[in-house]
C-alpha cells in the first residue's frame, strides 16, 4: 500500500523535472553568446597602432642612450685590454673598478628601460580597453547579444558568432569622431 502513495509523488516530480529541462533549454536556445578577439582588436584598431607606434619610438628613443652606454663599456673594456699590459696596478684596478661600475649601471639603466616600457605598454592598453568596453556594450546591446567571451577563452564558436571585427570598426570610428 506504501509503494502506491510514492507513485503520484514520482510522477509528479517527472513533470516537474521534464518542465524544468524544456524551460532550461528553451532559455539556452535563446541566448545570444558571441566571441570577440582583444588581442586583434588592439593590433587591428586605429588607436592600437597609434599605441603600437608611440611605444615604438620611445623604444627607440631609449636603446640609443643604451646604445651609447654599452659602445662606453665595450670602449673601456677595450682600453683595458690593450693597456692592461703597461697600466700600473693602481690604474688598471681602478679602470676594472670603473667598468664593474659602469657594467652594474648598464645592467640597472636596461632593468629600468624595461620596466619603463612595460608600464606604458600596460598604462595604453587599459586605455584602449576602457574605450573598447564601452564599444563592446554598445555592438552587444545593438547585435542583441547576451553574452560576450573573449576568444582565447573558448574551445570552438561558430565564425558568425565572432564580432572583433564589428567592434574594430565600431572603435575606429568612435575614435575618428573625438579626434575631429
Amino acid at each position: 500500500m506504501k509503494a502506491h502513495m510514492h507513485i503520484p509523488i514520482i510522477i509528479l516530480s517527472l513533470i516537474f523535472g521534464t518542465v524544468f529541462l524544456a524551460d532550461i533549454a528553451k532559455a539556452a536556445d535563446s541566448t545570444k553568446i558571441a566571441i570577440i578577439d582583444l588581442q586583434q582588436c588592439l593590433n587591428e584598431s586605429m588607436e592600437g597602432k597609434r599605441a603600437k607606434k608611440v611605444l615604438e619610438a620611445k623604444n627607440a628613443k631609449l636603446k640609443l642612450r643604451l646604445d651609447a652606454a654599452q659602445g662606453e663599456l665595450d670602449k673601456l673594456q677595450s682600453e683595458i685590454e690593450k693597456q692592461g699590459m703597461v697600466l700600473s696596478a693602481e690604474v688598471l684596478q681602478e679602470k676594472e673598478r670603473d667598468l664593474r661600475k659602469k657594467q652594474r649601471e648598464l645592467k640597472d639603466m636596461v632593468r629600468d628601460f624595461n620596466d619603463e616600457m612595460k608600464e606604458e605598454e600596460n598604462t595604453m592598453k587599459l586605455e584602449i580597453f576602457k574605450d573598447l568596453d564601452a564599444v563592446l556594450q554598445k555592438v552587444a546591446k545593438d547585435g542583441g547579444w547576451d553574452i560576450i567571451l573573449e576568444k582565447r577563452t573558448v574551445l570552438y564558436s561558430v565564425p558568425g558568432n565572432d564580432i572583433t571585427g564589428k567592434v574594430i570598426e565600431a572603435y575606429d570610428a568612435q575614435t575618428a569622431k573625438k579626434g575631429q
